[in-house]
Formats: C-alpha cells, structure tokens, sequence
C-alpha cells in the first residue's frame, strides 16, 4: 500500500513545484534509497498526463567511476546524462545518498576530470534552465546518511524534513504561496537598496546590490525552500566572512571556511579541522581575491524556520555558506526602518 505521505510529496513535487503538463516528458531521477517518493512520482506524473522518464540511480556508482576509471572512462558522458538535461521537458531530482562520505578517498584531480568533462552539459542544462525549455526541481529524501550527517535519528530527520516541506500542513501548496507573498513583499522593500552589510563573529563584510535582481525561492526549484537572493556586483565584495558552520560536499566535510576580500581585516588562525576538496585535511580553507573570479557567487537570505532552511537540529543555519549570511541578516530584513541590512 503506497505510504500518503509519499503520495502527499510527489503531488506537491509534480503538481506545484514542476507544474506538470498532459504531453511532457518528465525526467525522475534519485538514488533507489528513495524508491517510495520515485514511485509516487512516477504514478503522480501519469496521473497528469506527462511522460515519466524513470532514471534511478545505485548508490556509489559514480565514486567506483571516479576512483577507478581511466581519463578516457571519466570523459565519456552517457546518452542518458545528455537527454535529462538536454532534451526533457522537465527533471525532478530526488537526493538520496546512503553514505555521504563515499568520494572522500578520491583524489581532488580525479573529480575534476569528471567534472570538466560534463562542462559543456552543464551550460546547456544552465541556459535551459534560464530560457525556461527546461523546468526543474530537487528534494531531499530522508535517508540514514542524511539523518547521521543532521545527528539525529532517521525518523526524527524524516519527521524534520516532511515539516519542512510543509508536508505536514492542512494544505501545502497554499503553505507555500503565503510563503512566497510575504517573500514577495520583503523583496519589494529590499528593491531600493544598494548596499548589504554583514556583521558577526569573524565577519564584517559589504557588498553592493545596486541594479540587481532578487529572486523569490518558493518551493519551485528548491523544495525545500524559503528564501531570497541575489548576486552582488562581483567587484563590490569588501571585508571579510568566517563561515564556522559543517556542509558535506563532494564526500568531503568542509568545516570553517574563512574568506577575505580586498582590504580586508586579518583574521584568528582557524582552529577546527576541514576537510575539503582543494586543501589537505585539517587545514583551514582561507581565500582572498574578489567575487569576480566567480560569476556565481551569490547573497542568499533565507526567511525560513530552521526546520526549512536547514538539515540539521543543532543550529538554524548549519548547512552551507548561504546559511551564514542568513542568520546574520535575518533580523534586519524585519526592521523596515533601518538605513541598510
């Protein structure tokens, strides 16, 4: 018998988030530790009258490929990696890693081998995006990794997660459009604003927003979500961050990333362990330079309750980068009659 709260999550997945339409090819793609929502995906996506495209996936394959492949294996990209972000109408991504350590072993040059072969998919799969040929949206299921990585147990996680996709509401897509209104009105209000400033432990950082665009997060391409952003002129980035909080990425724990900008404060020697792609574990990622060596740099503002914008119960903001300037810009985005943020 199909588990409702399955049923719930892919309805909310296929019929607010992606929008499903009669004749669309749909891509589903996710780990087979989420077998449950991926059926209810799949049946979901019938029942509206699009063209499931079923792609899951085994764990660890892709480390097995990475760590044990020739340049040549590592370059090859799949005809099915090329239809889900080349030719489906839209993909919906489910997150469901059973280690999320698997690539730790893996040598650094390896992944970017692997990387850079698919560069050229990944703009094409950008630019879809942005012209709006391609619709998307990714999830997270509740696996064991997931819950270990959030300390806590694996029916408390999904318990955790189900609430943060407003899963537990009388109704969640109306949850969501009153989410995206009172975003919509902070985004006006931010609309006039041409400087951010950040301050916190370690951090006091500025950079210029003049001209840009904020996006509303509502559910669609995120889900969860919950959040405003925008990306800041790339050259205004002045100051400097400490982001203390844990993010597992790429198999590897990155812990307390320090970055300083142009003329920045110095800063106090990291002292906890990081372990991270670029550098050799338990030394502190530190960075200098400006925001212009990386055209994707953006200002995220989360206006979620921890239990959305994050994966784990021990801070509000213990998940990624975004989440630093989140916590530290919150309480500013709710005292209109402030000169800045």
């Amino acid at each position: 018998m199909p588990d409702p709260r399955m049923e719930q999550w892919a309805k909310v997945l296929v019929g607010y988030s992606i929008d499903v339409q009669p004749g669309e090819t749909v891509a589903i793609l996710g780990g087979t530790a989420a077998e449950p929502l991926l059926r209810a995906i799949y049946r979901e996506v019938i029942a509206r009258g699009g063209l499931p495209i079923m792609l899951p996936s085994f764990a660890g394959l892709t480390a097995e490929l990475i760590g044990g492949g020739s340049d040549e294996q590592l370059a090859f990209v799949s005809p099915v990696e090329q239809f889900a972000q080349m030719h489906a109408d839209t993909m919906i991504i489910v997150g469901a890693e059973t280690n999320t350590r698997a690539s730790s072993g893996i040598e650094p040059a390896r992944s970017r081998v692997y990387q850079r072969a698919r560069t050229e998919l990944r703009q094409t799969y950008l630019d879809r995006a942005a012209q709006g040929t391609l619709r998307w949206s990714s999830t997270l299921y509740p696996t064991n990794a997931y819950a270990q990585d959030a300390e806590m147990a694996t029916d408390e996680f999904a318990d955790f997660v189900f609430a943060a996709c407003k899963l537990n509401q009388p109704d969640p897509v109306a949850a969501w459009t009153a989410l995206h209104d009172e975003q919509a009105r902070l985004i006006d209000w931010l609309a006039d604003k041409d400087e951010i400033h950040v301050v916190g432990p370690d951090t006091d950082l500025r950079l210029s927003v003049k001209g840009r665009t904020w996006i509303n997060s509502d559910g669609h391409r995120n889900f969860p979500s919950g959040e405003i952003f925008t990306g800041p002129i790339e050259t205004s980035a002045n100051g400097s961050v400490r982001c203390s909080y844990p993010v597992v990425t790429a198999g590897r724990e990155i812990v307390d990333i320090r970055c300083n900008l142009p003329m920045a404060k110095s800063l106090r020697p990291a002292p906890r362990k990081t372990r991270t792609t670029y550098y050799k574990r338990s030394t502190p990622i530190r960075a200098r330079g400006s925001l212009a060596s990386s055209p994707s740099a953006r200002i995220w503002i989360s206006l979620a309750s921890p239990a959305t914008s994050c994966s784990t119960k021990r801070s509000a903001a213990r998940c990624t980068w975004r989440s630093v300037l989140a916590t530290q810009t919150a309480a500013a985005l709710t005292a209109p009659q402030s000169t800045g943020i």
